[in-house]
């Protein structure tokens, strides 16, 4: 399994790392690539990311998730190389997904984001027609997170959607998730 994770200046580094940290647990093979070729991220809180590289436009991915934080999400909205992968991805028929400030800032003006039941970081909640409350969303092949502290589920959902329920509870297991 292919996963692209973009990333740009200011993202939010919880996100992008967790989303990262928990698909390799399931043995994807994770990418954090630069929109813009800089190859050192600083990101929202400080945190610095060394990317792989920088995203291509004929970049081919079985799955994209798009990390948000604010300004990182404004900073991956003004990619055009992301906005034709993703587009080009979506038209394929592809599950993407973006968490946080991304949904709103990112999906939306580019017409990527599902008619109903979205998802993103509450204080967008009035510019996205249909939000729910909900931590995280599953809608015509898009993923949608709250924020940081979804970013687990979210890679959990993630992995129950692509791989199956079994593959999930092999890699949620040993992370000593509080049940309800």
């Amino acid at each position: 399994m292919k996963v692209l994770i973009p990333i740009a200046e200011e993202i939010e580094e919880m996100e992008a790392v967790i989303l990262m940290d928990v698909l390799v647990r399931a043995g994807y093979q994770v990418e954090m690539l630069s929109v813009t070729g800089d190859r050192s991220i600083n990101c929202s809180r400080g945190l610095q990311i060394k990317s792989a590289g920088q995203l291509r436009l004929n970049s081919k991915w079985d799955l994209i998730l798009i990390p948000g934080g604010m300004p990182g999400a404004v900073n991956l909205a003004q990619s055009n190389t992301l906005k034709s992968v993703l587009e080009n991805h979506v038209a394929e028929g592809k599950i993407y997904g973006a968490i946080c400030a991304a949904p709103a800032v990112v999906l939306k003006p580019w017409g990527l984001l599902p008619q109903y039941n979205i998802t993103s970081h509450p204080t967008f909640a009035n510019e996205i027609e249909n939000w729910k409350d909900i931590r995280v969303s599953f809608s015509e092949n898009c993923i949608t997170s709250q924020g940081p502290g979804t970013a687990l589920e979210m890679a959990l959902f993630v992995i129950e959607t692509m791989s199956g329920k079994k593959l999930r509870q092999e890699v949620e297991a040993p992370l000593c998730m509080l049940r309800s």
